[in-house]
């Protein structure tokens, strides 16, 4: 299994999903159109649905300069 990281949280009543932003250091809400997936990904994590592929904002990793090396 490959992928990114992503910490996400979602409201109890599954109206409001919440995305960490680190360039910004705060939590970034998502748009309504989030919601569905976040609750798939949810149900995912539950084994109340089989793991499935899940397409969701992730932020990129940063760019290291060759002095960051």
């Amino acid at each position: 299994k490959v992928g990114r990281l992503a910490f996400m949280y979602q409201t109890l009543d599954g109206s409001q999903t919440y995305a960490w932003s680190q360039s910004m250091k705060a939590w970034q809400r998502l748009d309504d159109d989030y919601n569905a997936r976040i609750k798939e990904g949810i149900k995912m994590a539950r084994e109340q649905l089989p793991p499935d592929l899940m397409f969701i904002p992730v932020e990129a990793p940063p760019v290291l300069s060759s002095t960051n090396l």
